[in-house]
């Protein structure tokens, strides 16, 4: 076998590999190990070797300068032994508790990737402004709690590179325990970036205002917001990212029992019909994805508000099928 250090290929056996994985998902996974695993790799019993990143002079230049370092460490270390024991322990107690850390947390990641492996082709790479700033948040994630989270957070950036930004990051770091469970119970009824009212009821003020202070809810201020539904020929549209429903013009709207209030699936804005909602930040929108994806059950569940709420309204609904392109999926069957 050669001794040429860049003479070998970095394989990563199918333990590691979450079935359905793009290739460059995969890609930006074994980057990942690469740069945070560590000792990861024995831990699952799976051989792993250095990846082919740096060239020969590089790590040549890297190896001479970490002798002559190693060199002089050793010569302070032999004339002073309460120096080197003093050395030795915090050195390596830190070294070996930050990659214990980091270790965790691709642990969770992966296990996040195994539960969804759906992802995005886009770039192989991670970014390398996002895995320097990450690595110090998977170093210091000395409890399972923390590990979880930023395993979670690797698994969303994998997943779909450009949506784990700094500012998301610090939003992941400094967010209190109170706002973090205020917003996992919004986000399990969120659509897109938007939470129906009717699906998750009132949000307390202080809840608001929690989220709204923290970057990751737009201020409903005192009357709510809404999706207006558009007007497409003969009937009322309205999208939530690749699902959506229409609704014929020229129904009864005054016959229905329409009002102004929040919680309600379906309510008039001037002529048009509008769904109120919560909506999410960009930041909050990005945080979500790190959640459980529950939007398939949550639109379903509103397309059950509004059949509860309008048994004649005939409602179609329709699945994306490219841009701007929509096909009908079912109708809501028509009340008695």
């Amino acid at each position: 076998m050669s001794d040429d250090l860049l003479d070998k290929t970095t394989s990563i056996g199918a333990e590691l590999t979450p079935t359905g994985l793009s290739v460059n998902a995969k890609s930006r996974l074994i980057a990942a190990i690469d740069r945070f695993g560590g000792n990861l790799v024995d831990l699952v019993n799976v051989p792993m070797e250095r990846r082919l990143s740096r060239d020969r002079a590089k790590i040549a230049g890297e190896q001479q300068l970490i002798q002559a370092i190693t060199k002089a460490a050793l010569e302070r270390l032999s004339s002073d032994p309460e120096f080197a024991e003093r050395a030795i322990r915090n050195h390596v107690g830190r070294t070996f508790d930050r990659q214990d850390n980091k270790d965790g947390v691709m642990r969770h990641a992966l296990e996040d990737l195994r539960r969804d492996p759906a992802a995005e082709e886009a770039t192989p790479e991670l970014d390398p402004a996002f895995a320097n700033k990450f690595e110090r948040h998977a170093e210091d994630a000395a409890t399972e709690q923390l590990r979880e989270k930023w395993g979670r957070v690797l698994a969303a950036e994998i997943r779909k590179p450009g949506t784990v930004t700094p500012r998301v990051m610090r939003i992941v770091d400094e967010i209190d325990a109170e706002t973090a469970q205020a917003f996992e119970e919004l986000c399990e009824w969120r659509i897109e970036a938007a939470v129906p009212n009717v699906l998750f009821g009132e949000l307390e003020w202080r809840k608001v205002s929690k989220l709204v202070g923290a970057g990751l809810l737009a201020d409903p201020g005192f009357v709510g917001q809404i999706r207006v539904m558009a007007k497409h020929g003969q009937v009322w549209f309205c999208a939530f990212g690749d699902r959506g429903f229409v609704i014929p013009c020229d129904f009864e709207f005054a016959t229905e029992p329409f009002d102004n209030r929040r919680n309600v699936p379906l309510r008039m804005e001037g002529d048009k019909p509008a769904i109120p909602v919560f909506v999410l930040t960009d930041e909050g929108l990005a945080l979500a994805g790190i959640l459980p994806d529950r939007q398939g059950l949550a639109f379903e569940a509103l397309l059950e508000k509004l059949r509860a709420a309008h048994p004649r309204m005939p409602v179609k609904v329709l699945a994306a099928a490219g841009e701007d392109m929509w096909r009908p999926l079912f109708d809501i069957p028509l009340g008695s």
